[in-house]
Formats: structure tokens, C-alpha cells, sequence
């Protein structure tokens, strides 16, 4: 089996990133394979803790050999999140033609790197795999091992040099696109998501991501993520923190698995898994408007 390079996103959280480094290591297929860490740069504004921080996660990163071969690249300035995982990523399927991502807030699963590059392997001539995830939401239905979907999660995940061809990162043309197609509710997968906007928001400049961008470039190409029926990524940096999140205890406890075995299966979304998302979107749209109307409660001293 010919093992993907795995590339990892750190900048100024070096107790994150020395979970996601130990975590990493864990894995069996860790010592055979290659990481290729990119470390941003500090902002010009950058505080002295900042600066340190970032000191530690750089020295983290050769402190032990975390994987059969390791390779830091630091930047001397600060590209952001989105443009250093866009330059990165390019940069490595360009060489390699496929590979891993992770960022510094990833818990993973002793498995996860031999799904993953079983995965590449198994998919890699159909053109309509796009994306490998690694990460699953905690839904209440029983799930297969593993199934395809039309949306595709971000906290650990893979690709091919074929797929990554089809990113898009102009925001304007991608708007441009979906708005042919007059199908947002279909490309927001339910109605409290906000996919769509966040790419006007892309657009006009009030945010600036990559993931939505490579979320609608699947979606534009009919393209298909494969995901575990079982999360074999926890995410840890829902403690408020990362530049992108916020915080939410319940994220770094979800259970994950220890491994998800990799099967051929029919490659087409299903549809019991757009059920049981669809549920899910619901129960957190529930929970957030209670969590929301209780606070106003307690403000106002009254009942809504």
C-alpha cells in the first residue's frame, strides 16, 4: 500500500498540537509514514505570549520523531489558516499526488491513518470520490461502516492531486456557480446551515475560509466524500482557543473509535446518513434556540 504524507497545520497552540503529535504517533502506520508540518508566522501585531507560543510549537515539533520522517516548514510571516492549508495542501499532492491533513486541534484514533490511506487506495480512480474524511458527528442512528456523502467534514480528512484540481478559491465565481444551479437548499444540506452564506461572506470580504470553498467546489463537481459510520477524530479545540472556534465542552468528549474497516460499497449518497444528519441538524438547532431563549430568561427575569 503506498502511504499518503500527512500534512499538519500548526501555529501558536503547543498543548494542542503536542495531543494531535502523541495521538499521531500512536498509530501503526505513524513510524512508515512522512509529516510535513507547516507552521505559520506571527502577525505583525503579535504579543510576546503569542510569540512564544509559537516558539514552543516550532521546538515541539523536533523534539521527538513523531513520525518515520519529519519535515518543518515555518514561515516567517503570518499567511492565516486558510491560505497556508490552500498553499499547503497544492504543495503536497503536487509532489506526492495525494495526501493527509490534520491541524493542531485533532485528536485521532489509533486507525485513523489505516483508513485513511486504504481509503486513497481503494478510491483512487473513481473521479467522483472527491474527499476522505476521518471525522463523523455524533448522530443517533446506527450507521454502516462506512457510507458516502454529498457534504464532506474538515477535522481530518484526504484527497487526491485529481480532486484538489477542482478547488476553487474565488468565492464570487463559486457564488456565481451555485446560483445557476438555484439550489441552495440543497447545497446548505438543512435549513440552519449556512454554507451558502458563508461564501457571500467569503465573497465580500467578511470572512475568509477554505473549507466552504472546498465544500462547493465537491459540491459543483458531483462530487462524494467517504465518512465512518464512527468518528475516528475527536476535536479538542472547541475551548476557545483556536482563531475559528469558539467553545464547546461537548466536542472534547465525544467518543471515537479505535479503527473503521474500509470496504468497496456502492458509490452513491446515502440515504439513511442525510437522515440521521438531517436529525441531528434539527436537535442542535433545537438545543442552540433553548440555550438562547433560557439566557434571555435569566436577563430579563422572565418567561419566554
Amino acid at each position: 500500500m503506498k502511504l499518503a504524507p500527512i500534512a499538519l497545520f500548526v501555529y501558536a497552540r503547543p498543548e494542542h498540537t503536542r495531543q494531535t503529535l502523541e495521538s499521531l504517533a500512536a498509530n501503526d502506520l505513524a513510524q512508515a509514514s512522512e509529516l510535513i508540518v507547516f507552521a505559520d508566522g506571527p502577525k505583525a501585531n503579535a504579543t510576546a505570549e503569542t510569540l512564544a507560543d509559537i516558539k514552543k510549537t516550532r521546538e515541539l515539533i523536533t523534539e521527538r520523531q513523531w513520525c518515520g520522517k519529519v519535515t518543518l516548514i515555518a514561515s516567517d510571516v503570518n499567511k492565516g489558516l486558510a491560505s497556508s492549508i490552500v498553499q499547503g495542501v497544492t504543495k503536497v499532492v503536487s509532489e506526492y499526488g495525494r495526501i493527509i491533513v490534520l491541524e493542531d486541534d485533532l485528536h485521532i484514533a489509533p486507525g485513523f491513518l489505516r483508513f485513511m490511506n486504504e481509503a486513497l487506495e481503494m478510491y483512487e480512480h473513481n473521479k467522483q470520490v472527491m474527499h476522505i474524511a476521518g471525522y463523523m458527528f455524533p448522530v443517533k442512528a446506527k450507521l454502516p461502516d462506512t457510507f458516502f456523502y454529498r457534504s464532506m467534514f474538515c477535522w481530518g480528512w484526504a484527497t487526491w492531486a485529481s480532486a484538489w484540481q477542482h478547488f476553487n478559491i474565488d468565492a464570487a465565481d463559486l457564488y456565481k456557480q451555485l446560483e445557476a444551479r438555484g439550489l441552495p437548499e440543497d447545497f446548505n444540506v438543512h435549513p440552519s446551515n449556512e454554507f451558502y452564506e458563508s461564501i457571500r461572506a467569503n465573497m465580500d470580504g467578511r470572512i475568509t475560509t477554505w473549507a466552504i470553498k472546498w465544500l462547493a467546489s465537491i459540491y459543483l463537481a458531483n462530487g462524494l466524500c467517504l465518512v465512518p459510520g464512527k468518528s475516528l477524530v475527536r476535536n479538542i479545540g472547541h475551548d476557545g482557543t483556536g482563531v475559528h472556534c469558539g467553545s464547546n465542552d461537548a466536542m472534547a468528549v465525544q467518543p471515537i473509535a479505535d479503527s473503521v474497516p474500509v470496504k468497496r460499497i456502492a458509490i452513491e449518497p446515502s440515504k439513511v446518513a442525510f437522515k440521521a444528519m438531517y436529525a441531528y441538524y434539527d436537535r442542535l438547532q433545537y438545543n442552540v434556540k433553548n440555550r438562547f431563549l433560557n439566557k434571555l430568561e435569566r436577563i430579563l427575569g422572565i418567561q419566554i
